[in-house]
């Protein structure tokens, strides 16, 4: 996991909840969301059993909703280009969205405290918005292309990898 500091007050750090939720049915990527927040905690010390409620809230549910706009799209998409497409623009605005929802509980506990840490919360995802972008969208088309069945595709599209 890549999470360099930013100015000693926020961390940015890639996230495949977005991933989750394309591949399962929207909403069951909380539980799974959860259960990696928690070890995140349990094994590397990021986050608090305090924050777990806040982050679950400022990272699930923009994913839930970035999956269900774009996984209809992801798979009726014709070629493992186009998934690839809209993978990334899954990819890219679930990281969008999850900066801009953090941002708001952050103003909403104050306003004043964390007006320094809000604008390098949303400088720092910059990069992750186009990494994040470039991962999903690759996961999306490789499997896509590999196991369609995973994206709950008709078995043709996977055809040329299959064993005989």
């Amino acid at each position: 996991m890549i999470r360099p500091l930013i100015r000693r007050m926020t961390r940015a750090a890639c996230l495949a909840a977005t991933l989750a939720a394309t591949l399962a049915a929207t909403l069951a990527a909380l539980p799974a969301l959860a259960v990696a927040l928690f070890l995140q905690i349990i094994l590397f010390g990021y986050g608090g059993v305090s924050a777990l409620g806040a982050n679950l809230l400022g990272m699930g549910l923009p994913a839930v909703l970035t999956g269900w706009m774009f996984a209809r799209r992801c798979r009726s998409a014709p070629t493992a280009r186009t998934a690839l497409g809209w993978g990334m623009l899954a990819g890219g605005t679930s990281v969008v969205l999850t900066c801009l929802s953090l941002a708001v509980l952050l103003n909403l506990s104050n306003p004043q405290a964390y007006a320094a840490a809000v604008k390098a919360l949303l400088l720092a995802h910059v990069p992750v918005v186009f990494t994040e972008a470039a991962v999903i969208g690759a996961a999306v088309g490789f499997l896509y292309t590999v196991r369609a069945d995973l994206l709950d595709l008709p078995k043709r599209h996977a055809s040329s990898c299959a064993a005989p």
